[in-house]
């Protein structure tokens, strides 16, 4: 384990150097509909995120809270 600000050295993770973005929901219970993207997120693939895999996990009373993230903002999405 390297010391506090010292650079940490390591292979790039998958051989590459690209974004790979981790969603989900977290639930009083646990993680729920978690997807992993490779590559950025963005507004149309988020709205995909929430139609196909978190709106059918929401039970009547959820409450849905995003960060302040751009894709978050697209008119569909709200």
């Amino acid at each position: 384990m390297p010391e506090l600000r010292e650079r940490l050295i390591a292979k790039r993770p998958y051989g590459h150097r690209k974004t790979t973005t981790f969603v989900a929901a977290l639930c009083h219970d646990g993680l729920t509909a978690p997807v992993v993207i490779d590559g950025a997120t963005n507004g149309e693939l988020f709205l995909a995120y929430l139609r196909q895999e978190l709106v059918p996990t929401l039970q009547q009373g959820d409450i849905v809270v995003t960060a302040n993230l751009a894709a978050h903002y697209g008119r569909r999405c709200a």
